[in-house]
C-alpha cells in the first residue's frame, strides 16, 4: 500500500480545545510535507432574521481576521516558519459536520485533525458529539485530540485489532504514521476468555501481519477481558501510550456504555486516531 498524506484538514471554531489540536496538525504537515487546510463553518441560526446577509458578512469578516491572527502566530514560531508549511484557509456555511465532510471531498483530504470538547477523545467518540459524528461518517482517518493531551510526541502507539476486513490497511497506515515519529507500536486483541481458538486466531493474524508489514518496533499481545475499555486503559497507563489507533466498525458504537466513563477519563490525555472501516467485523470477541 502506497500511503501518502498530501492534504490535512484542521477544523476550528477558535475555541481553546480547537487551538490545542493545531500543533498536532502543524507537526504532521511538517513531517509529511502536506498542505494544511484550516476550515471554519459558520452556523446559520438566523434563517428568519431580516438582516441575515449583513450578519453573515460581519461574521465572515471576523473569521477572516481570526485566520490572519492565527497565520501570524504560526509564522512567529521558528520551527514552522522556516519550513514553510503550506496553509490554506476556508470558510463554509452550515453545520460543521456537513461542511467538514464536504471539505474532505473537495480538497482530497487524507487526514482530519480535530480537537475534542472537554471530554477525553474516547468519550467524544462514543457519547455523541461533533467529533463522534465526523468519525462515524468520515471516509478518511480522523485524529481526535483531547484538551489534556501533551505536545505532539507519539513515541508509543497502541493499535487495537478485531481481525476485521480493514484492520490490515489500518495497520499499514499506523506503521506509516509511526515511521514519521519513530514510534513503537503495540498491537493488541482483547478476547473474552482464554481458549485454544483465541490463541490460534491471534497467531494466525500475527503471521499474516508479518507477511505484509515490516516494522522493527512492532509487538503483539493477546489480552483477556470482558471489559474492553478497562483493558485498553490498563495498556495506556502501563506502557505510557501516546496514541490509540483503532478501526471504525459500527458495532463498536453500540456496545459502549456510560459505565466506562471512568476508564475513559483515565485516558483523557491520549489522542485517538480512527481509521474508517468498510464492513462489520465478525464481532466474535471483545474489541475496541
Amino acid at each position: 500500500m502506497d500511503i501518502q498524506i498530501k492534504n490535512i484538514l484542521y477544523p476550528t471554531d477558535f475555541s481553546e480545545n480547537a487551538k490545542h489540536a493545531l500543533p498536532y496538525a502543524l507537526s504532521l504537515a511538517k513531517k509529511t510535507g502536506a498542505t494544511l487546510h484550516i476550515m471554519h463553518s459558520i452556523e446559520e441560526p438566523y434563517d428568519f432574521a431580516p438582516m441575515v446577509e449583513d450578519i453573515k458578512k460581519d461574521v465572515t469578516r471576523k473569521v477572516k481576521k481570526l485566520y490572519e491572527d492565527m497565520i501570524e502566530d504560526i509564522n512567529k514560531k521558528k520551527e514552522y516558519a522556516e519550513d514553510g508549511i503550506k496553509i490554506r484557509t476556508h470558510i463554509f456555511n452550515g453545520r460543521t459536520v456537513y461542511s467538514l465532510l464536504s471539505a474532505t471531498r473537495d480538497y482530497e483530504i487524507d487526514l482530519v485533525v480535530m480537537g475534542t470538547q472537554g471530554r477525553s477523545a474516547l468519550e467524544q467518540l462514543f457519547f455523541g458529539s461533533t467529533t463522534s459524528e465526523v468519525v462515524q461518517q468520515s471516509t478518511v482517518p480522523v485524529l481526535a485530540i483531547p484538551m489534556e493531551a501533551d505536545s505532539p510526541d507519539f513515541k508509543h502507539l497502541l493499535f487495537t485489532s478485531d481481525y476485521g476486513p480493514t484492520d490490515l490497511p489500518a495497520l499499514e497506515f499506523t506503521m506509516y504514521f509511526a515511521g514519521l515519529y519513530n514510534s513503537s507500536v503495540k498491537l493488541i486483541h482483547v478476547a473474552k476468555a482464554s481458549d485454544e481458538k483465541a490463541e490460534l486466531l491471534f497467531r494466525g493474524f500475527k503471521d499474516m501481519v508479518h507477511e505484509h508489514i515490516k516494522y522493527k518496533k512492532l509487538t503483539f499481545e493477546l489480552l483477556y477481558s470482558d471489559d474492553l475499555l478497562k483493558a485498553v486503559t490498563e495498556q495506556v497507563n502501563k506502557h505510557k501510550i501516546n496514541g490509540i489507533f483503532m478501526v471504525r466498525y459500527h458495532h463498536l458504537f453500540s456496545i459502549i456504555g456510560k459505565k466506562h466513563s471512568k476508564e475513559m477519563s483515565q485516558s483523557s490525555k491520549v489522542p485517538v486516531l480512527v481509521y474508517p472501516g468498510k464492513k462489520e467485523s465478525s464481532g466474535s470477541n471483545v474489541v475496541i
